[in-house]
């Protein structure tokens, strides 16, 4: 039960970081094509 339980909390923690990169990638990319629209704009 004890092994279970921390399988189960390694999973939960390996799934929220990758989300958690995931999402800041996001956003960088987001910045990046801002910024890209921004230059041909000038």
């Amino acid at each position: 039960m004890k092994k279970a339980l921390d399988a189960a909390a390694v999973i939960a923690t390996i799934t929220i970081a990758g989300w958690n990169y995931q999402q800041n990638k996001e956003i960088e990319l987001s910045d990046l094509a801002m910024e890209n629209v921004e230059a041909l704009a000038n």
